[in-house]
C-alpha cells in the first residue's frame, strides 16, 4: 500500500527518539540554516510547460480560457509558465491562434491533433495566456515559430502581446529544432532560420532575453559535436541556452545508459549534474533554461506518479535551486497529462489530480511566501555513493529569517530530524510529509486525494519516514 502521511513525531507514544536510536534502522540528521549564503529567490525556477491542444480538442474545452486551469495555475502558483507549449509550438501561427499542418514533426499524436484542431476550426488560447499572465502574476515563456514566422512575423508577434498587456521576458527560438525536419541534425539550418529572428528582435527591444536549442546528451545523437560546438562559437545573437532532460531519455533520445529502475529515477539529480558539466564544456557561463524536464516516457509508463517518480521530481528541483547561477528557469513538463502533468482532465471535463499536483502545490505556498533560497547545512549525511546523497534540503526564507524548508530523505531507512538550530527552543514548527507505508518503492499514489494534512509541533526534533518528502514551516 501507498499513501500520504504525517510522518511520526518525536515524542509520539510508542515511537520516541530514544527508543528509535536503540535501532539500527534509524539515522539522526542536525539541520542548520547557513543565512549569510542567503540569495535572492529566482521564481522561474518553478515553472511548467503548457500544451493544451488534446484538451481543447475534448468534448468541453478544456483550455487556457477556462476558469479549472485559471484555478489550477492559481493554486500552483508557479513563478513562470510556457507557451504554447514544446513540439506544438514548431506549427503555431499566432496570427490565426491555430497550427499549421505540422510537417516538421517527428511526433505521430502531434500530426494527428494539430490536424484535427485546424480541420475543427478552434482557437488556442494566446489572448486567454496573455490575460492570466497578467492576472496571476507569473512570467511568460514565450517560444516562436522560427520556420514559418520572418523576423518581421515574429516582431508583429511581440507588439501584438504587448498591445494586450502583456510582458515578454522570454523567448525560445523554437523547440528542439535538432529534431525538426527542417532542421534536423543541421545546425546551419537552425542558425539560418533563428539568428534573423533574433537580430530583429534585439532590434525591436534588446531587453527581451533570447534562448537557443541545445541538443540532448544521448549516446546516438553525437548532439556535443554536431550541435551545441557549433553553435557556442557565436554567442552574441543570444543570452541563453535551452536544454531539455528527460530522466532516462525521450521518445527519440532514449539512451539505454538508464534502465527504468526505481533506484535512477530518485537520483535524477545525477544525470542533470552530469548534463550540467556537459554543458559547460560548450558554455560556460551562459545561463540555462530547462524549458522541459521530467522523468522519460519509459519511465513514465512503468514509474509515473508514484513515490518513486515524485522524489524524482523533487531531486531535480532541488539540483536546480541550489546551481541558481547556472539555471534561469525550470520548467517542468508538463502541467497536464496522463502520468507527467499535476493532472488530467476527465471525459466529461472535471480536474482529476495526480500526486504531484499537491506536492508543487506546498512549494508553490512555500515560494510564495519567500524572498531568498537559503542553504540548509546537513549534519550526517549518508551517501549511497560518494556522489549521491540520501538526504537533500531547500530553504526558503524571508528577510533574514528561514522561514520554511523541504527536506527530502531517499534513504530506506527512517530518520531524527534535528531542528533545534534551525527552530530554536520553545518554537513551533509545520510539518507536512509525503511517504511511503512501506520501503519498497515505487508502488503508485491514489489519485486525485488530497493528502493535505498539517500537524503543529512544539518539538525540535521529528521522525522522518523512509522514502519521503517533508514540508515544514516555522512560526514567527
Amino acid at each position: 500500500m501507498f499513501l500520504y502521511a504525517i510522518g511520526f513525531i518525536a515524542g509520539s507514544e510508542g515511537c520516541g527518539v530514544s527508543a528509535l536510536l536503540a535501532q539500527a534502522q534509524v539515522h539522526r540528521v542536525q539541520l542548520s540554516a547557513d543565512l549569510d549564503k542567503r540569495v535572492e529567490l529566482r521564481r522561474e525556477l518553478y515553472a511548467f510547460n503548457t500544451q493544451l491542444v488534446s484538451e481543447i480538442l475534448g468534448k468541453n474545452g478544456f483550455g487556457y480560457d477556462s476558469p479549472e486551469f485559471a484555478g489550477v495555475l492559481y493554486d500552483l502558483n508557479p513563478g513562470a509558465v510556457r507557451f504554447p507549449g514544446g513540439t506544438v509550438a514548431n506549427a503555431y501561427q499566432w496570427r490565426v491562434d491555430s497550427f499549421e499542418p505540422p510537417t516538421g514533426t517527428l511526433t505521430k499524436w502531434a500530426k494527428q491533433r494539430l490536424t484535427n484542431f485546424r480541420e475543427r476550426g478552434l482557437e488556442y488560447g494566446l489572448d486567454a495566456f496573455i490575460d492570466l499572465s497578467r492576472k496571476l502574476s507569473f512570467k511568460p515563456v514565450y517560444v516562436v515559430n522560427i520556420f514559418d514566422n520572418t523576423p518581421s512575423d515574429a516582431v508583429e508577434m511581440l507588439r501584438y502581446i504587448r498591445s494586450r498587456g502583456g510582458d515578454i521576458p522570454f523567448l525560445e527560438l523554437g523547440n528542439e529544432s535538432y529534431w525538426d525536419r527542417r532542421s534536423a541534425n543541421n545546425v546551419k539550418a537552425y542558425i539560418q532560420f533563428a539568428r534573423p529572428i533574433a537580430e530583429a528582435i534585439r532590434e525591436y527591444d534588446s531587453s527581451i532575453r533570447i534562448g537557443v536549442n541545445i541538443g540532448p546528451f544521448n549516446r546516438r545523437g553525437n548532439y556535443e559535436e554536431i550541435w551545441n560546438a557549433p553553435i557556442s562559437r557565436d554567442k552574441d545573437w543570444y543570452d541563453a541556452i535551452i536544454h531539455h532532460e528527460y530522466t532516462g531519455g525521450q521518445g527519440i533520445a532514449e539512451d539505454a545508459a538508464y534502465g527504468a529502475d526505481e533506484l535512477n529515477i530518485i537520483f535524477a539529480d545525477k544525470e542533470l549534474a552530469e548534463s550540467l558539466e556537459k554543458t559547460r564544456k560548450t558554455h560556460p557561463i551562459m545561463p540555462i533554461w530547462l524549458t522541459e524536464w521530467n522523468i522519460g516516457s519509459q519511465y513514465r509508463d512503468k514509474l509515473g506518479q508514484s513515490m518513486a517518480h515524485l522524489l524524482s521530481q523533487i531531486s531535480v528541483f532541488a539540483f536546480m535551486m541550489q546551481h541558481h547561477d547556472d539555471f534561469e528557469i525550470g520548467g517542468l513538463h508538463q502541467i497536464v497529462g496522463n502520468g507527467w502533468g499535476t493532472y488530467v482532465s476527465g471525459e466529461n471535463g472535471e480536474l482529476i489530480k495526480q500526486p504531484s499536483y499537491y506536492m508543487w502545490r506546498f512549494i508553490g505556498r512555500m515560494m510564495n511566501q519567500a524572498d531568498s533560497y537559503v542553504p540548509v547545512v546537513i549534519n550526517g549525511q549518508r551517501y549511497l555513493d560518494e556522489n549521491l546523497p540520501l538526504y537533500l534540503t531547500i530553504g526558503y526564507g524571508n528577510g533574514n529569517s528561514l522561514k520554511s524548508l523541504v527536506f527530502v530523505n531517499r534513504n530506506k531507512r527512517r530518520v531524527i530530524l534535528d531542528l533545534k538550530d534551525i527552530a530554536g527552543s520553545g518554537k513551533t514548527f509545520e510539518l507536512t510529509v509525503i511517504s511511503a507505508s512501506q520501503k519498497k518503492l515505487p508502488n503508485p499514489i491514489s489519485m486525485n486525494k488530497d493528502p493535505s494534512r498539517t500537524q503543529l509541533i512544539d518539538s525540535s526534533e521529528a521522525i522522518i519516514s523512509p522514502y519521503s518528502i517533508s514540508f515544514i514551516t516555522f512560526s514567527d
